[in-house]
C-alpha cells in the first residue's frame, strides 16, 4: 500500500503538491487554535493523579484551596505595619479570595522574612474561582504600591504558561533559517534543501490538528506544544 500510494504521488507531482499545500493550508486554519485550546493550568501533574483528587476533595469540603494561591512581599522596613495592614485589606476585598494571612492578622512570624524587612500576605481563592480573573485584580490592586512583589503558584503557572508561547515563536524564528541553511549545506541543491522544512512544517500542523482532537476528548498540557514543535 504505502509503495503504490507513493508511486501516485510521483506519477502525478502537481496533484500532489496542490493536495500538500490544501493539507497545510486546512491543518493551520484547524490547528492553530490548539494554542490557547490546551490547558495552561496543572502542568506537570495528571488530572487523575491522588495529590489533584485529594485537593478537590478537600476544596469540595471547605470550599476554598487547599493552599494559598497568590503570595504578595511587602516592604516593611521598620516595624510599623501600616502598609502590611493596608495591603491585606485591599487584597481580601478582592472578589474571588476567601481568605488572607499575614504576621498582622495571624501572629505567625514564619511570613516575616529573617531580616524582618518583608513580610508575606498569603492569598487562599474561593473553591471553582476565575483565577485569572483573580490574579488581575490582585495585580491591579497592587500596581501603585512601591515594592510589593506577587508569587506564589497561581502567578508562576500563569508566568510559565506566558513564557512558553513566546519562547516557542522565538524558538521558530531562530530555528528555521538555521535550518534552511544547513539544509543548503548538506544537500546542495533549492529542492533538496526544501524538503525537509516542507516534511517538518506538514508533520507539526497535521500534529496539531490531532491535538486538538484530541483535547475535546481528554485535556492536554500546553507543553504537549514543546514536544510537537521540537520533534517536528
Amino acid at each position: 500500500m504505502p509503495a503504490r500510494l507513493l508511486k501516485r504521488l510521483t506519477d502525478r507531482p502537481r496533484r500532489s503538491l496542490l493536495a500538500l499545500l490544501l493539507l497545510v493550508a486546512v491543518a493551520a486554519a484547524l490547528g492553530g487554535p490548539v494554542f490557547t485550546a490546551l490547558q495552561d493550568d496543572g502542568g506537570f501533574v495528571a488530572a487523575d493523579a491522588e495529590s489533584v483528587l485529594a485537593i478537590e476533595q478537600l476544596e469540595r469540603a471547605t470550599g476554598t484551596g487547599a493552599t494559598p494561591a497568590i503570595i504578595a512581599l511587602v516592604p516593611t522596613p521598620t516595624d510599623a505595619r501600616g502598609d502590611l495592614v493596608a495591603v491585606e485589606r485591599v487584597l481580601r476585598a478582592v472578589d474571588g479570595v476567601a481568605a488572607t494571612a499575614s504576621v498582622a492578622s495571624t501572629g505567625d512570624v514564619g511570613l516575616v522574612s529573617r531580616d524582618g524587612r518583608t513580610a508575606a500576605v498569603a492569598l487562599t481563592l474561593r473553591a471553582g474561582a476565575d483565577e485569572d480573573a483573580v490574579l488581575e485584580a490582585v495585580e491591579a490592586r497592587v500596581a501603585d504600591r512601591t515594592g510589593v512583589l506577587l508569587g506564589g503558584p497561581l502567578v508562576a503557572n500563569t508566568q510559565v504558561s506566558e513564557q512558553i508561547k513566546q519562547d516557542l515563536g522565538r524558538a521558530e524564528l531562530l530555528a528555521f533559517p538555521l535550518l534552511l541553511l544547513l539544509s543548503f549545506v548538506f544537500f546542495r541543491g533549492r529542492r533538496p534543501a526544501t524538503m525537509p522544512l516542507v516534511v517538518g512544517v506538514t508533520t507539526v500542523l497535521a500534529t496539531f490538528v490531532i491535538l486538538r482532537g484530541i483535547n475535546e476528548v481528554e485535556p492536554l498540557s500546553i507543553f504537549a506544544l514543546n514536544l510537537v514543535i521540537g520533534l517536528g
